[in-house]
């Protein structure tokens, strides 16, 4: 074997073997000696531990917020609902999500005193042709609490002429509103009264309530 010339002189070689004699078991900041490798072993079994532990709490925050006020509370009413009548009839309604803010009696929904984020979307259509002037009037109608509390959405609802196909309708009855006492509501249909008594149509509504 040919010779070899080192680039270390014994004093670097020296302190290299003392870091490797004086290996620790435990990683400490700022130090040059090895650490063995039990000691690498339970640093970052230490640390997964730990990541382990921040998982779980990041999961409950999220469940927290699924579950929560936070969440929201959702009313649905999915299957098509018609009436052929000009006086109002309760459209039914089913809570798809519930919350602790929100409640239901039959067709009635009660929510608590706060302030909230709302909107509700749905799809209407009519019956009849195109030159009656037929159309849905869609009615929330407050039976107790805040009357008022629907004021800035066009209530009823009056879409302009008749529609035989389903029309898409969102609408933002308020970015925030203040209940200040529990406010029972429902949601009816009729046809418009002052024409001829056509059948008119509702379906996928979907209304959410944000507790904030």
């Amino acid at each position: 074997m040919s010779s070899y010339t080192l680039t270390n002189n014994a004093s670097d070689i020296d302190s290299a073997i003392s870091r490797v004699v004086a290996a620790e078991a435990v990683p400490s900041a700022g130090s040059q000696n090895m650490v063995t490798s039990g000691g690498v072993k339970n640093y970052v079994d230490t640390v997964i531990a730990g990541v382990g532990v921040d998982t779980s709490a990041i999961e409950a925050d999220v469940l927290a917020l699924q579950t929560g006020k936070t969440a929201g509370a959702v009313v649905t009413r999915t299957s098509e609902f018609s009436v052929n009548s000009e006086s109002y009839q309760t459209i039914p309604l089913t809570v798809s999500r519930q919350n602790d803010f929100l409640s239901a009696n039959g067709n009635n929904i009660t929510i608590t005193a706060g302030h909230y984020l709302m909107w509700h979307k749905f799809e209407w259509k009519s019956q009849g042709t195109s030159f009656h002037s037929i159309r849905p009037q869609v009615l929330i109608d407050v039976l107790s609490g805040n009357s008022n509390f629907f004021g800035t959405m066009a209530n009823p609802f009056f879409p302009s002429g008749t529609k035989l196909d389903w029309q898409h309708e969102v609408r933002l009855t308020a970015f925030y509103n203040y209940v200040s006492s529990d406010t029972t509501f429902r949601m009816r249909l009729r046809d418009d009264p002052s024409t001829d008594t056509y059948r008119q149509y509702i379906r996928n509504l979907s209304w959410l309530f944000l507790k904030i």
